[in-house]
């Protein structure tokens, strides 16, 4: 995430913060429940956050009470969701972009059609090695899955 974009974005968190948690203290001293959190983020995200995120998240920040977040933690919290959103979010536009017959995977055919369109002079072995790359499971089709993987990588 930018620098630009982490300037923009951080008075928004705060402010879904401050919404959530409720007027009064310093926003240093106040804390958010893990009900809160999940608010927060939907709050921030746009969507609510899967039981399983929410879990990864108290795990990896070892919250064993219920008032469990401040401010800066949401806000770290917040930012880094975002960046994978965003970066899911074009990942999937890409996997749309490439799916030229709309069938929910990249078949070998889309997939040469596309790569000819930004590199039109690539040969023929090159694009199928990279084909061959990115369909992992070796089925003649790329899933989103598969696609996402190559990616991140």
């Amino acid at each position: 995430m930018s620098t630009d974009i982490k300037a923009e974005i951080t008075p928004w968190i705060h402010q879904v913060f401050e919404l959530v948690v409720g007027q009064g203290e310093e926003p240093q001293v106040k804390r958010m429940t893990k009900d809160q959190v999940v608010l927060g983020l939907t709050g921030v995200l746009g969507y609510e956050t899967s039981s399983g995120d929410l879990n990864r998240i108290c795990n990896f920040n070892d919250w064993r009470d219920d008032h469990v977040c401040d401010l800066e933690t949401f806000e770290r919290i917040a930012k880094q969701l975002l960046i994978f959103t965003t970066s899911q979010d074009f990942v999937r536009q890409a996997f749309h972009a490439i799916d030229l017959s709309k069938k929910g995977f990249i078949s070998q055919t889309d997939f040469y059609k596309a790569v000819r369109k930004v590199a039109p002079n690539l040969s023929d072995y090159v694009i199928e090695q990279a084909f061959a790359q990115v369909d992992r499971d070796r089925d003649g089709r790329v899933s989103f899955r598969e696609l996402e993987m190559v990616m991140r990588t």
